[in-house]
C-alpha cells in the first residue's frame, strides 16, 4: 500500500511547491494537478543535473529533506499568494478522467512481473546506476563500459520512487511508466482546453488517446518510457506557450521554461518537435497578426523557450559530444515492405478511423486563424513518419509514426465535436450528437476489448520464474560469474536476449555474453566483440566445438536456459561432459561449466 500512496505524493508535491508561485492566483484544480505532476518530473531532473555537475550525491535522507522543503514551499505559497482554486465543470470532468485513465493503465499491467521487451532492461539498469551513484552516474560500469549521457527524467523519478518506497527498480520502472502514460493522455486534456476552450473536445480527445488509439498505450509493450515522458510534458509545454500568447502574465514564461527543459531532458526527439511547434506558432502569429502588440507575447514565448533550452543545455551538450556522429541525414533503400511496416504502425482499424477523422480536423483547422500552426505541425510529423527513404538520424520514420496519436486525438476530437455542432444547428436535430455519442462509446468499447492485454508473450522476456532464478543466482554464484544466454538478431547490427537470462545483469548483477542494448554506445572494438559473441551464441544448438570455443573466449561460467526460448535448449546439454545442472525450476535451467 505504501508505494501507491508514495507515487501520487511524488507526482504532485514537488511540482505543487513550484506551480503555486508562478501560476495565476485564480486557477482550476485539474490544470493545477496535471501541471504539478509534470513539474515534479522536471524539478527532480533539474536537481539531478545540478548534482551531476557539482558532484553532489543524494542520500535518502537528503531526498526526504527536499520533499519536506517542498511542503514548506507549498504552505508558504498558499499563505502568501492565497490562490483561488476553482472546481468547475471541466475540472470535475478532468478529475474523473484522471481516475479512470490511471486505473485503466494500471489494469493493463495486471500480471506483469517485469517490464516488457528490450528497452526496459537498460531503463532498469540506468535506475540502478542512479541509485548506486546517489545521482546521475558518469557511466554504467560495472555492467556496461559506456558513458552515461541518456535522456534521464524518467529514470531519476523512478529511482526516487524506488529508494523511498523500498521497491525493486524494475517494479518502479513498470509502475512509474504507467503513471506517466496516464499523464501523457491527461496532458492532452490540458492542451485541448487551452486551445479549443471546449471541455467536450478536450474530454473526447482524452477518451480517444486513452481508450481508442493504440498509442501511447502500446509503449508499454516496447518499454518506450523515455519518449513517453517527453510526450507527457510536451502538451503541458505547448499549453503554457499558448497561454503566454493569449495572457498578459509575466510569470507564464517561467512555466514554459521549466516544461521546455523537461521535454528536452526526457527525450531529444520530443524536444525537437516541441521547438518545431513553437517556431510554427510564432511564424503564423507573425503572418496572421502583424501587430506590434502581439510581439510582446512572442518575446515572452521566445524567452521561455530559450530559457528552457538553456536549463537543459549542459546535459544536451554532453549528449551531443557522444552522439554527434549519429546526427546525419541518410538515404535508405526504398521498398514496399517499408510501407507495410508504416501501415502496421498506424495500428488497427479503429486507429485508421480516428486518423481519418483527424485528417478531416486538420483540413478544418487550416482555415482557423490562430490554429493553423497546429495543422502544419501535424502535417510535418506525418511527413516525417513516411517511409520515403530519408532518415533524419539518429531518429527513424517509425519514431515519428508512433507520435501521431497526439495530433490525431486533438484534431479528431475537434472535427467530431465541431461537425456534430454544425449539423445539429443546421438541421435543428439532436441526431448528430446521438450519433457522435454512440460512435464514441463503440470505439471506446472496441479499444478496451482489444487493449485490455497489450503485451503478448513475444514481448515478455522475463517473469516471476526468472526473478526467482535471479535470486538463486545472486545467492549461489560468485559475483564475477559470467553467463551464456540465448540471443537473436534484433535491429540493424545489434542483438538482444530472448528470455530472462537477458535480465541477469540487472536482476542479479551478473555479466552475460550479451549485455543490455546500450552496449551500442561503447567503443567500436567493444561493440564488435559483443556482436561476435552474440552471433555465435545465436547459432548454438549443442555442446560442440563452437560451444566450447565461445565458452573459452568469453570466459563463461554458467548457462541460463528457458524452456522453449532460443536455439540452445537443455535437452541438448544434459549429457555433455563438463556441464552440471544446478537449478531447475519453472522451466528455468542453470548449468555450471567446468571446462
Amino acid at each position: 500500500m505504501i508505494p501507491f500512496i508514495l507515487l501520487p505524493l511524488l507526482f504532485f508535491l514537488p511540482g505543487l511547491a513550484i506551480i503555486l508561485w508562478i501560476t495565476p492566483r485564480k486557477c482550476g484544480l485539474f490544470s493545477l494537478l496535471i501541471e504539478s505532476a509534470g513539474l515534479s518530473l522536471v524539478v527532480m531532473a533539474l536537481v539531478a543535473q545540478v548534482g551531476f555537475w557539482l558532484d553532489l550525491h543524494f542520500s535518502i535522507s537528503i531526498v526526504w529533506l527536499l520533499l519536506a522543503a517542498g511542503v514548506v514551499s507549498t504552505a508558504t505559497a498558499v499563505r502568501v499568494r492565497k490562490p483561488e482554486i476553482g472546481i468547475h465543470k471541466e475540472d470535475w470532468i478532468g478529475l474523473g478522467l484522471l481516475a479512470v485513465v490511471t486505473a485503466w493503465r494500471f489494469y493493463q499491467i495486471d500480471g506483469m512481473a517485469l517490464p516488457a521487451w528490450v528497452d526496459s532492461v537498460h531503463h532498469t539498469l540506468i535506475v540502478q546506476s542512479i541509485l548506486a551513484a546517489g545521482g546521475l552516474p558518469q557511466d554504467l560500469t560495472p555492467i556496461l563500459p559506456v558513458p552515461f549521457f541518456y535522456h534521464y527524467v524518467f529514470h531519476v523519478f523512478s529511482a526516487v520512487f524506488s529508494a523511498l518506497g523500498h521497491i525493486q527498480p524494475y517494479q518502479a520502472v513498470l509502475w512509474v511508466g504507467q503513471a506517466v502514460n496516464a499523464l501523457a493522455v491527461l496532458g492532452v486534456y490540458r492542451l485541448s482546453l487551452v486551445l479549443w476552450g471546449d471541455y467536450r473536445k478536450a474530454g473526447l480527445a482524452v477518451l480517444l488517446a486513452g481508450f481508442v488509439l493504440e498509442m501511447p498505450a502500446f509503449y508499454l509493450a516496447w518499454g518506450r518510457y523515455t519518449l513517453l515522458t517527453g510526450l507527457a510534458l510536451l502538451p503541458l509545454a505547448l499549453a503554457s506557450a499558448w497561454e503566454v500568447r493569449v495572457k498578459n502574465d509575466p510569470l507564464q514564461w517561467l512555466k514554459l521554461a521549466l516544461f521546455t527543459s523537461g521535454v528536452f531532458l526526457s527525450h531529444y526527439l520530443a524536444g525537437i518537435i516541441l521547438i518545431l511547434a513553437v517556431f510554427l506558432l510564432l511564424l503564423f502569429d507573425y503572418l496572421e497578426r502583424k501587430k506590434a502588440s502581439g510581439w510582446k507575447f512572442a518575446w515572452n514565448i521566445l524567452l521561455g523557450s530559450c530559457a528552457g533550452v538553456l536549463l537543459a543545455l549542459p546535459w544536451l551538450w554532453r549528449a551531443w559530444s557522444f552522439t554527434r556522429r549519429y546526427a546525419q541525414i541518410t538515404t535508405d533503400q526504398f521498398s514496399m515492405d517499408s510501407w507495410d511496416a508504416w501501415i502496421n504502425l498506424l495500428g488497427p482499424w479503429r486507429n485508421g478511423l480516428t486518423l481519418i477523422i483527424g485528417l478531416a480536423g486538420l483540413v478544418w483547422v487550416i482555415g482557423k486563424p490562430g490554429k493553423r500552426w497546429l495543422a502544419v505541425w501535424s502535417l510535418g510529423l506525418l511527413f516525417l513518419s513516411l517511409p520515403l527513404g530519408l532518415r533524419w538520424g539518429p531518429f527513424r520514420p517509425d519514431h515519428f509514426s508512433i507520435l501521431l496519436w497526439l495530433p490525431a486525438a486533438l484534431l479528431a476530437a475537434y472535427a467530431a465535436v465541431d461537425g456534430a455542432d454544425w449539423l445539429a444547428r443546421k438541421f435543428i436535430n439532436p441526431l448528430p450528437w446521438v450519433t457522435l455519442a454512440a460512435c464514441s462509446v463503440g470505439l471506446i468499447v472496441w479499444g478496451q476489448v482489444e487493449m485490455s492485454h497489450l503485451v503478448d508473450d513475444r514481448m515478455i522476456l522475463g517473469g516471476s520464474a526468472d526473478i526467482r532464478a535471479a535470486e538463486w543466482v545472486q545467492q549461489n554464484t560468485p559475483e564475477e560469474s559470467r553467463f551464456l544466454i540465448n540471443t537473436t538478431l534484433w535491429q540493424t547490427a545489434s542483438y538482444r536476449g530472448v528470455d530472462g537470462g537477458y535480465w541477469l545483469p540487472v536482476l542479479a548483477g551478473r555479466q552475460t555474453v550479451l549485455p543490455p542494448a546500450m552496449y551500442g554506445y561503447g567503443s567500436a572494438e567493444y561493440i564488435h566483440q559483443i556482436n561476435d559473441w552474440a552471433e555465435r551464441a545465436n547459432r548454438l544448438t549443442t555442446c560442440d566445438d563452437n560451444f566450447w570455443g565461445l565458452v573459452d573466449q568469453a570466459a563463461l561460467d554458467y548457462v541460463y536456459i528457458s524452456d522453449g526460448h532460443g536455439s540452445l535448449q537443455v535437452e541438448a546439454l544434459r549429457d555433455c561432459p563438463g556441464l552440471t545442472e544446478e537449478y531447475n525450476q519453472d522451466g528455468i535451467h542453470i548449468l555450471s561449466i567446468q571446462p
